[in-house]
């Protein structure tokens, strides 16, 4: 398999409301906001030629690409305004990246303990394939409810807990996002654009580590990995 170059989106336009109202790119972890430690992750990735990122709109002249050059984000060659939803921010974002992108990869930037790794494996997307998924089994039983009402118990054996990064051929995103808008279907996660699209997405096993950061004790929880990493013992 050839080995391509990929181009990341990483998305932080959400407005932090479960974290008491700041964006969730500025809170604060080990000392730097959380938006910086992710990335550095693919600062660090031979793999990524360049990162667009989301912020919300009125953070939009505080994250200039200049002040994330001076973090250690040399890699940044734009930063956007999100949209309304993440996936109206992907689209934004997409649109700053290079044409001929051959890989386009996605990640959360609430995810800030993503390893350079985790980034390389999503990068190398089978043959016959259109893109890679990192994900988690699920550990918990499962129950399909309506109304509060359990309906039904679905074998957890076949199913995941999906994270970012997701990395897919370049002309397949685009074209998914673009399928997407003219049928005006939403969804929470790229992959879904690319299955309705009929792209086929193949999954790799994620890590426990690389959790989205969504409620304030979460920070605790990452700067606990984050200081076990650098002691090495993670």
């Amino acid at each position: 398999m050839t080995e391509t170059g990929a181009f990341a989106i990483v998305t932080s336009g959400g407005k932090g409301e479960r974290m008491g109202g700041a964006p969730k790119l500025e809170a604060e972890l080990l000392g730097k906001p959380l938006i910086i430690h992710t990335l550095l992750a693919f600062e660090d990735s031979p793999r990524v030629t360049g990162v667009v990122l989301t912020v919300p709109a009125d953070r939009l002249a505080d994250w200039t690409v200049e002040r994330l050059r001076l973090e250690g984000a040399g890699k940044v060659t734009a930063v956007v305004a999100g949209g309304e939803t993440r996936q109206e921010s992907v689209a934004l974002a997409l649109e700053m990246v290079p044409a001929d992108a051959e890989l386009v990869m996605v990640h959360d930037g609430a995810r800030p303990l993503v390893t350079t790794s985790l980034i390389e494996a999503a990068c190398a997307i089978p043959e016959g394939f259109e893109g890679v998924v990192v994900a988690m089994p699920l550990t918990d039983t499962v129950k399909k409810v309506s109304e509060g009402e359990v309906q039904s118990t679905p074998d957890r054996s076949s199913l995941v807990a999906v994270q970012t990064p997701q990395c897919f051929r370049g002309e397949v995103i685009r074209e998914a996002h673009r399928f997407a808008r003219e049928a005006s279907f939403t969804a929470t996660d790229d992959s879904s654009l690319v299955e309705r699209a009929g792209g086929r997405v193949a999954i790799i096993e994620g890590s426990r580590d690389n959790f989205k950061v969504t409620w304030p004790e979460d920070i605790k929880r990452a700067e606990m990995v984050l200081e076990a990493r650098r002691g090495g013992s993670a």
